[in-house]
């Protein structure tokens, strides 16, 4: 029987025992946990044991899934009003690096200017691509070329002028021609001519051929009725009238005639009309060629063939070039944007050919004049390829 009682003291001296133990232990997790805590502030701490990074984990300072300390102590209130060293040292750091990076870009940007020929040029509008265009853009290149033919018309009194631009709306060779550009062009030319008193005359070629072999241009399809459909300013509504491309719709009392896009197409030339409607207008009044394709085109029934081409290269060469923008490309490709090549007999170079190289991509990007050549000559291809591409001499 004391046997069996010492037999069942002992065992509760051993559960006591146990006891104390485990409370003992809970205060040294507790005390390594406060520990921890310490050591987040002032520096690495001591190694945490399994029950110290549990505890330091309900309280929000360890990361137990990826077993590294927290990162940010300062959203706790107890702990806001202290601060890491070593995390304003880095801050610091960072901030340093940072200032270092602008330096090195600014010295390369720098650098990349040092090498541009400095030369004056016009600000091209950017993100060319992005189509529908804005309002802007459009603006933009309707008040260019419009500068561009007033100048060559009204002050330079040319007569026989021609101007290209090819900006990707009005570029027939892609597919996001918009016709509706091409017209709000010509009413901003013809409104700015009627302005400045001069009576114009917008001429759209009619459909060629006979029969089943009778056609249009697509780029053409529709654009001389819907200039018969615009509304203009009461201003110059009784200065502009609509007409086409031959020497019955040359009247005597128009000064200006506009002819947009003027094409040949497989099978018929565009060349014999304007020859007879030249000379019904005669030598003094102007005619401006607009967006002109007069190049040969191959055909079976011996038209603008190699008989007779020098001839109509030649009257094609009699046009003076007054106003010329397109972008450059690796063709057949149209993306990206290369740069562009820019000719107005309105702008500060005095109608000389002003070469352009895109830098930067889409909210940094920016054209820059890297060369300008002889207003007589337009560079070739070899030349741009040197200066887009390639290393200038």
């Amino acid at each position: 029987m004391h046997t069996n009682s010492n037999g069942r003291w002992c065992c509760d001296d051993q559960k006591r025992k146990k006891r104390s133990s485990s409370s003992s232990s809970s205060s040294s997790s507790s005390s390594s946990a406060a520990a921890a805590a310490a050591g987040f502030l002032h520096g690495p701490g001591p190694r945490l044991s399994r029950g110290a990074k549990k505890a330091a984990s309900s309280l929000g300072r360890y990361d137990v899934k990826n077993g590294r300390r927290a990162n940010d102590f300062r959203t706790f209130g107890w702990f806001s009003g202290f601060s890491s060293k070593k995390s304003n040292e880095e801050e610091e750091g960072g901030e340093e690096g940072k200032e270092e990076d602008d330096a090195t870009t600014t010295t390369k940007k720098k650098s990349e200017e040092e090498s541009i020929v400095e030369t004056k040029g016009i600000a091209i509008p950017v993100l060319l691509n992005n189509i529908p265009h804005t309002r802007e853009i459009r603006q933009f290149f309707y008040k260019d070329i419009s500068e561009a033919i007033i100048s060559a018309v009204i002050v330079q009194k040319k007569t026989r002028v021609k101007a290209k631009i090819e900006f990707p709306e009005m570029n027939t060779e892609g597919d996001v021609f918009r016709a509706g550009t091409l017209l709000e062009m010509v009413r901003t030319i013809a409104t700015d001519l009627a302005r400045n008193g001069k009576r114009v005359k917008l001429c759209v070629q009619g459909s060629m051929g006979t029969g089943v072999f009778q056609g249009l241009p697509l780029s053409l399809a529709g654009i001389s009725r819907l200039i018969d459909l615009m509304d203009w300013e009461d201003d110059v509504v009784d200065k502009i009238s609509n007409g086409a491309i031959g020497k019955e719709h040359a009247k005597d009392d128009e000064d200006v005639f506009i002819l947009i896009s003027p094409q040949n197409i497989v099978g018929y030339s565009v060349l014999p009309y304007m020859e007879e409607m030249m000379e019904r207008v005669g030598p003094n009044r102007a005619m401006i060629l607009l967006n002109p394709k007069l190049g040969d085109i191959q055909s079976a029934g011996n038209v603008m063939s190699i008989r007779g081409r020098a001839g109509r290269m030649e009257f094609e060469q009699s046009w003076e070039q007054i106003y010329h923008f397109r972008l450059l490309y690796r063709k057949p490709y149209f993306f990206p944007i290369y740069g562009a090549l820019r000719k107005s007999c309105a702008s500060m170079n005095s109608g000389e050919w002003e070469l352009y190289k895109r830098f930067g991509k889409r909210d940094d990007e920016y054209y820059q004049l890297m060369k300008v050549y002889d207003k007589n000559k337009e560079p070739n291809p070899d030349e741009l390829t040197k200066v887009i591409w390639g290393k200038m001499k």
